[in-house]
């Protein structure tokens, strides 16, 4: 009885609400859909109120943040073939680039075991893979990225906001398994290139 008084207490408390969105810039109210903001030259976006992401939607010199654009798109003729694609020399069949204008470079990332891993691309690689599409001409520096599933039978390329592309390959992460991620993984790519595919329009 006396263990039972003293667990009282505990099974009285009501379980705490959930914490308010904020918005990862200025602390206000997060609505629900939200945008989202890069920081220049790091990696990853930010949850933004409406205020901020009109406040940081135009490019300005000396600006540190940017709003991420929502639109999609899909080159259906693209065709870069398996070889093309393993001279690049990114292991897994998917990947995303995108223009760092800090750095004025292309940066290459993928999904592993660990999360994301990303580096420079090579110059040359970069041209193996923008003259097959004309997406990679369209890219918008720091906010969009070039999502392409490379070294299958039926390739594809899509232009997204970079928060999409971090948003795949984070949820991949809970259910890569060994180094090309598994079947679990490849459902869950499928799910997410259908809706992909869904909300962009034909390049």
């Amino acid at each position: 009885m006396i263990a039972l008084r003293a667990l009282a207490p505990y099974a009285a408390t009501s379980p705490r609400a959930a914490p308010t969105p904020r918005c990862e810039i200025c602390g206000s109210e997060l609505g629900e859909p939200h945008r989202h903001v890069v920081e220049l030259g790091k990696r990853g976006a930010m949850c933004a109120c409406q205020a901020c992401a009109i406040l940081f939607s135009h490019s300005e010199r000396g600006r540190q943040f940017r709003t991420i654009p929502d639109r999609f798109l899909t080159d259906g003729s693209f065709a870069m073939t398996a070889p093309r694609w393993a001279s690049l020399g990114i292991p897994v069949t998917l990947a995303f680039f995108y223009l760092d204008s800090t750095r004025d470079t292309v940066v290459a990332a993928y999904p592993g075991p660990a999360g994301i891993t990303d580096a420079d691309l090579d110059p040359m690689a970069w041209n193996a893979i923008s003259s097959t599409t004309p997406l990679a001409g369209m890219l918008e520096p720091d906010v969009e990225a070039l999502l392409v599933r490379g070294g299958r039978a039926e390739p594809s390329c899509h232009l997204v906001p970079i928060s999409t592309a971090y948003e795949l390959v984070g949820r991949l992460r809970s259910c890569w398994r060994g180094f090309s991620g598994g079947d679990a993984a490849e459902r869950e790519l499928a799910e997410l290139f259908t809706d992909i595919q869904r909300r962009g329009g034909q390049r």
